[in-house]
């Protein structure tokens, strides 16, 4: 039922932190547990020691309500989502879940999954210290780009890996143009931020952020109770010239 596109969850966004932007919060804590967990309430503890947030409540937002805004998307959500982790529909999808909230007797098996991958990634990256280790590890996540010629974006695409982040949770972007591509590039990647009105939740914005332009960039940006996938999109940056390279 499900699909396995999932990949390193943690490895990516935590290692990006701390080679790119040393001191940066991490969205993921790290967990060096080995012992995958099997109960119930091992999966919860398990996903509160590693990513900051609780299983027991989880909502997918729903791309048949949501309305595009001056800098990006916005998911309208019942304010008791407020508290639970909220799913893009691109991670749902591959998850196997319709929009809404999910049933309680489904959400361990949701976080189960999330975790089979994330405890085994987080557990040998945190035993490998080398930076060649690190480089490699972060590699995985690396997903290419291709910034068309002429002066407009390019479509937006997923990383090779999802992020989970809790309420104060952040991603950090960093592209890179290949050093035998004529091009520069501008870049933007997407953040998540919670919307309140009169201090009652109202939904999930999908925000845009600028990342730089040249022959690299990036930025930290907010991924608040969100697990999805980070999406990245690119323009020429020099005389019109496509380019290509990789991000994270």
């Amino acid at each position: 039922m499900r699909q396995r596109r999932l990949t390193t969850l943690i490895a990516c966004a935590a290692l990006a932190l701390g080679i790119l932007f040393p001191g940066a919060a991490s969205a993921s804590p790290v967990d060096t547990k080995t012992v995958k967990p099997a109960t119930q309430s091992e999966v919860d503890s398990a996903m509160v020691e590693n990513f900051g947030v609780s299983s027991e409540k989880m909502f997918v937002m729903d791309s048949s309500t949501a309305v595009e805004v001056e800098d990006g998307i916005f998911y309208p959500m019942p304010s008791e989502a407020e508290d639970a982790l909220r799913i893009t529909p691109e991670l749902a999808a591959d998850l196997g879940l319709e929009a809404g909230e999910v049933p309680h007797n489904m959400t361990y098996s949701v976080a189960q999954e999330l975790l089979d991958i994330n405890l085994t990634a987080a557990s040998q990256n945190s035993r490998e210290t080398s930076t060649s280790a690190e480089t490699s590890a972060l590699a995985s996540c690396a997903t290419g780009f291709y910034t068309p010629p002429g002066y407009g974006w390019s479509s937006w695409g997923n990383r090779a890996c999802s992020q989970i982040g809790n309420s104060v949770g952040r991603q950090v972007y960093f592209f890179q143009v290949n050093v035998n591509s004529d091009g520069r590039s501008c870049g933007e990647g997407t953040g998540f931020v919670a919307n309140y009105s009169g201090g009652t939740f109202t939904g999930t914005t999908k925000k845009y952020y600028g990342l730089g332009c040249g022959s690299s960039g990036g930025a930290n940006v907010p991924w608040e109770m969100v697990a999805g996938y980070p999406q990245f999109k690119s323009k020429s940056a020099y005389l019109g010239l496509g380019a290509y390279g990789t991000w994270t």
